[in-house]
């Protein structure tokens, strides 16, 4: 690895961008793998074990088919980062590449349960409000648990909705719960319109720019309730305008997760992408949903293809992709 640490950082950030060039070589796997893992573990600067811990989750979708064990191996690693590093920005690197592992769940589905595990624990014990909203966010995302976890793993996110310290995780708490469809309360599709009203409350008070960690984790809450809007005009429109408003931050994270977001809500359509063409399904109850958010998306990705950011263009050309 290199011997400054920008020259260090930026050589782990680089290799996260080769996996389809190494997907077929499996000796050349092990070897980036492998100097990725070492500064991961080893390097004393903490900007360079996050990008060694993000570049480690982005490759793994690439290297699953050639080297499946070393999946199960970075799964691992991620794991004991998540919830031990010193540097609560490499915990968020590890939330981050965990999301990753939690998108493979159909080829990895035991992968799923350890990321479940977890969270739960990340929940439970990290300091950092923030990494406790990537890891409430995360339950959501990963979907209803198999019945022998329910109790021993979603007590923890239920504990976080009622009784965190923080008002933003409480909050994003209780946006997984209402898409896991666990909140036992009655008139649940109001209660959920008035948590979308009080979230937009909430953001105004986190305009400054230094809050920017705050209004990234909610983009990327946002970017998991498609499931829940079909019937829920008003919110969808709510969601909208808020990821509008973020695409336009000042901080480029921001408007990276709110192009992700825009990206997240679409339902899969056809084989030619929801933005890209593919065909809405006209007869079906979620036409009205389809419709209203390609139409509301599409012009504001658009624009985001043009951000003075690479991370920003890339993130709105994969939604566009979708």
């Amino acid at each position: 690895m290199a011997a400054t640490t920008d020259e260090r950082w930026r050589a782990c950030q680089d290799l996260g961008n080769v996996g389809e060039i190494i997907k077929g070589d499996g000796e050349l796997i092990g070897e980036v793998i492998g100097r990725l893992k070492d500064a991961l573990k080893n390097d004393d600067s903490g900007i360079v074990r996050y990008h060694a811990v993000r570049s480690l989750g982005r490759l793994c979708p690439s290297i699953t088919k050639r080297r499946p064990e070393l999946v199960f191996e970075i799964g691992d690693l991620l794991i004991v980062t998540a919830q031990k590093d010193s540097y609560d920005r490499v915990r968020r690197g590890a939330m981050f590449s965990l999301t990753i592992l939690g998108d493979m769940q159909k080829k990895r589905p035991e992968v799923t349960t350890k990321v479940r595990e977890a969270c739960a624990k990340v929940l439970e014990n990290d300091k950092y409000d923030i990494v406790r909203c990537d890891a409430a966010t995360m339950f959501g995302k990963l979907g209803p648990p198999p019945f022998v976890q329910v109790h021993t793993i979603m007590g923890a996110l239920d504990e976080a909705y009622n009784k965190d310290s923080c008002k933003l995780v409480r909050t994003l708490a209780k946006l997984a719960l209402h898409k896991l469809g666990r909140l036992k309360i009655e008139d649940v599709m109001n209660v959920f319109e008035k948590d979308i009203k009080e979230l937009e409350k909430y953001i105004v008070t986190i305009v400054h720019w230094s809050y920017w960690s705050q209004r990234e984790c909610i983009a990327r809450a946002l970017g998991e309730l498609g499931p829940l809007l079909p019937h829920l005009p008003e919110s969808l429109n709510r969601i909208l305008n808020i990821l509008e408003s973020f695409t336009a931050d000042p901080v480029w994270d921001v408007r990276c997760a709110a192009c992700r977001a825009l990206g997240d809500l679409a339902p899969a359509v056809t084989e030619g992408g929801f933005f890209a063409g593919g065909a809405f399904d006209e007869k079906g109850a979620d036409a009205d949903f389809q419709r209203e958010l390609h139409r509301r998306a599409m012009p504001i990705l658009q624009r985001a293809r043009r951000d003075n950011n690479a991370d920003v263009r890339e993130a709105a050309m994969d939604a566009l992709s979708k």
